[in-house]
């Protein structure tokens, strides 16, 4: 590994960096045993396709997609503990693919493995990938939409606007409260609309609002789940160290992209402000929401 600052790492710097944080992080919780919350996913996909729907619509109050997808894995390999986790590992990879895509280009390769080493080293990511949970793969369709909104922003063709369409929907099939992150793409559009992108709000909004038809048949289950408000909260006054414990995430990850930002790779200037906010939303946003 070189000795250069980081500021002057090259694009092999940073790919070694990335695969060895990947090694370190990822690599020791697979051989874990499942924890409460896995095993409750684990509940839900043990028994019928049937089952599988009913009980990640009536107990998890999830959508059954991702359940059905983590069915079929569960059904086709009988996994072992270690085995079950591949999955959304997988999902986690894919992302990475997505984020090394996006880094490269905004601001070129190295950004790009820098994109890859950050999310490797954030725990709330790897909790997310390291875990027989929905949130691998909403998270891998939050950093597509993205992908294909970049995209669309320099091109906007039909093929990619479907494609975003669809990915879009698919972030809030996977998990309900990633929809949230979405509001990063509104403020995306926003920007790239004052430093004068072609795109405008009309069109962004059709794509938006067909994605929202697609998940359409999720609004019964919204409906029941807020009814179910109540008994899904807590009550009483937190202690100090219960809130700096939902704080103190945000402040890591803030500090992660600041690094991003100040280390100049590969220049010390941004093309546009929007890729500068695009960025910090893909670490941010999950990061986030994992708290909700």
């Amino acid at each position: 590994m070189s000795s250069r600052p980081f500021s002057n790492w090259t694009s092999t710097d940073w790919a070694r960096a990335s695969v060895l944080t990947l090694l370190v992080t990822w690599v020791p919780p697979m051989f874990r045993s499942l924890w409460t919350d896995e095993l409750g996913s684990y509940w839900v996909v043990e028994g019928s396709l049937q089952q599988a729907i009913s009980r990640a619509t009536l107990v998890q109050g999830q959508s059954p997609f991702t359940y059905v997808v983590m069915w079929a894995w569960n059904r086709a390999l009988s996994p072992s503990d270690f085995g079950l986790r591949v999955l959304p590992v997988l999902f986690g990879l894919a992302t990475l693919t997505m984020l090394f895509s996006i880094g490269k280009r905004l601001r070129g390769s190295a950004a790009g493995w820098y994109a890859v080493a950050v999310a490797c080293s954030l725990y709330e990511f790897r909790a997310m990938v390291v875990n027989f949970r929905p949130y691998a793969l909403a998270l891998f369709f939050f950093a597509l939409s993205t992908r294909l909104l970049i995209a669309w922003d320099d091109k906007p063709t039909a093929r990619v606007a479907i494609a975003y369409v669809f990915a879009t929907a698919a972030v809030v099939w996977s998990a309900f409260y990633f929809g949230l992150a979405l509001v990063s793409h509104l403020l995306f559009i926003a920007i790239r609309r004052r430093e004068g992108s072609r795109s405008t709000w009309p069109r962004f909004a059709t794509l938006l609002g067909s994605s929202l038809v697609l998940c359409l048949p999720l609004i019964p289950q919204l409906i029941w789940l807020s009814s179910r408000a109540d008994a899904l909260q807590f009550s009483g006054t937190p202690l100090l160290r219960q809130v700096l414990g939902e704080v103190f995430p945000f402040g890591m990850a803030a500090a992660w992209v600041a690094v991003v930002l100040l280390s100049g790779l590969p220049d010390r200037t941004w093309r546009r402000r929007s890729d500068c906010w695009l960025t910090a939303s893909i670490f941010l946003a999950p990061t986030a929401i994992i708290y909700v």
